[in-house]
């Protein structure tokens, strides 16, 4: 063999080991990185939440003190609490959770910070299943910078938890072949994040679809139906005991109020309370059908009026608009491409989940499960090969670019409005139960506090009573004395809706009733307990 043989031969070798260098790193890479981001958003979330957020706040987090953690101690006592507007599987959950982590705020934000990193890494994977590892890292990292994302994986409440629920059916059904093991975990897992939010019905329809219409496993017909129906069943059977449990307290299988959310947008917001609206008996529906037949083309206009608004709320709120104009731009595209059927199972799962949305009013954290499909639009005319803008528009160096600048830009953003976020709870509590507790000896402690929120009442371990609303000082002494509580906390959350009691703040305009135990000045808030009677 020639010397000049021997050297190409040689350079030959080196390429193929190269190659064959390259192939493994990439498949170690595409293995571990999705593991790598979640665990680091786990442990950094983790410090970070648990070093400033020390006390919910006053907007979602209030559910959290008021519903579940009462539902989680009654289940941990043998007790079944049936809620009308959700399922049981959060507060069983936090229950669960909170005999590991004893305090449950904390246990809270722990399963809101797990469930955030399991859809990390699910979004990891069906990003890489449908598209390929660029795609997958940076659509994760600009997952994991989302403010709002950010927000509610330190906020305590079912938000992030459902959106690991239904993010894990995804991934169930766009990662792995359609077998009977498959259907019947993906069905079990959907039942779970029905029973979680009962929004979830929307697995109920799309995965039968994807199944029977998309069919991108291209199944026969035959074995298409029996899936469909298997998932059914499997779904049927796992809500089985609850649906028998709602029917024999509640006298119906389905039981689910969140029908009177969508009657009072229709008929009456803007016009009365929704307080006044239901107790005045002035809605004149008593079901998700009465809500539709009473005003049909009400209906439809609201929904249709809905999607658009939804959107563009999507954008600014939930997006931030420098990502939003990529995503728009990503939605374009699509006209001019021709996405698979794999991938069409990815849009057609979030197109289901956004039409459920349309039929109540707009928060930015019930859109969470979205973020992954605008993330993707956005991303898709930069990084996707397939996509036509990427082959007639593509230029290298701008194409990762502009990922990176989304990124950054993204991340600085949740930077700023997490530092406030986060700790935004009402700390005085926090100085106002530390004093009680050490100061308020246990012979001589209540059962009783009444305040607007229930935050005071978790954190001094009494019973939550609910601050009557009537006109004056006098008569809500009379109120609370009637419900036998011991202590009135007013501070400004109370006085809001209460202007009339302002001065409660100052503990030295106290009427003779009312005894001032503790206070801080900044913010104002006063602890009260009720004078003894004669």
């Amino acid at each position: 063999m020639s010397r000049h043989n021997k050297k190409n031969s040689k350079k030959k070798a080196r390429v193929k080991s190269d190659n064959k260098f390259h192939a493994i790193s990439g498949q170690i890479a595409i293995r571990w990185e999705p593991v790598i981001l979640a665990a680091g958003f786990f442990i950094i979330m983790t410090i970070v939440s648990f070093s400033y957020h020390k006390i919910g706040d006053y907007g979602v987090e209030t559910d959290f003190y008021w519903s579940y953690v009462p539902e989680a101690r009654s289940f941990l006592n043998g007790s079944v609490y049936i809620s009308p507007f959700r399922g049981p599987v959060y507060p069983v959950a936090l229950a669960a959770a909170s005999l590991i982590i004893q305090d449950i705020f904390h246990a809270g934000i722990l399963l809101a910070i797990l469930s955030a990193s399991l859809v990390l890494y699910f979004s990891y994977r069906i990003f890489m299943t449908l598209y390929d590892r660029r795609m997958a890292l940076w659509g994760t990292m600009l997952i994991m910078v989302n403010p709002v994302f950010i927000q509610y994986s330190y906020s305590a409440g079912t938000d992030m938890f459902f959106n690991a629920l239904v993010t894990g059916v995804l991934y169930l059904y766009a990662g792995f072949r359609k077998s009977i093991p498959f259907v019947i975990l993906t069905a079990f897992i959907s039942a779970v994040a029905y029973l979680t939010r009962y929004n979830g019905v929307f697995l109920v329809l799309v995965i039968p679809f994807c199944l029977l219409i998309l069919n991108h496993d291209r199944l026969e017909t035959k074995k298409r139906i029996l899936l469909s129906l298997l998932f059914l069943a499997v779904f049927a059977l796992t809500i089985l005991p609850w649906g028998l449990y709602c029917l024999q307290e509640k006298g119906q299988f389905l039981y689910n109020n969140n029908y009177r959310n969508i009657a009072y947008e229709l008929y009456g917001k803007g016009k009365i309370s929704w307080d006044a609206f239901w107790s005045q008996q002035q809605s004149g529906v008593n079901s998700f059908g009465d809500v539709i037949l009473k005003d049909p083309g009400l209906f439809i206009r609201n929904v249709a009026a809905n999607t658009g608004i939804h959107f563009f709320q999507d954008m600014k709120q939930l997006m931030g608009l420098q990502t939003g104009i990529f995503v728009i731009a990503g939605i374009i595209s699509l006209f001019f491409s021709r996405p698979d059927r794999k991938k069409w199972t990815l849009f057609v799962f979030h197109i289901a989940f956004f039409s459920v949305l349309l039929v109540v009013f707009y928060s930015n954290r019930f859109s969470l499960f979205l973020i992954m499909v605008y993330v993707l639009l956005a991303l898709t005319p930069l990084l996707d090969k397939n996509n036509v803008v990427y082959q007639k528009f593509r230029f290298s160096g701008l194409t990762l670019l502009i990922p990176v600048v989304l990124v950054l830009w993204t991340g600085i953003r949740s930077y700023a409005f997490n530092s406030r976020t986060i700790q935004s709870g009402p700390r005085e509590i926090l100085t106002i139960s530390e004093w009680y507790q050490k100061n308020v000896p246990d012979e001589e402690k209540g059962d009783i506090v009444s305040a607007r929120k229930p935050h005071i009442a978790y954190y001094m371990d009494l019973t939550f009573q609910r601050i009557p609303y009537v006109g004056s000082v006098n008569e809500m002494i009379r109120s609370l004395r009637k419900d036998s509580v011991d202590y009135l906390f007013f501070s400004g959350i109370e006085a809001s809706t209460r202007p009339d009691m302002r001065h409660l703040l100052n503990p030295k305009q106290a009427p003779p009733d009312l005894i001032p135990l503790v206070y801080t000045r900044r913010p104002p808030a006063v602890l009260y307990r009720l004078r003894e009677q004669d």
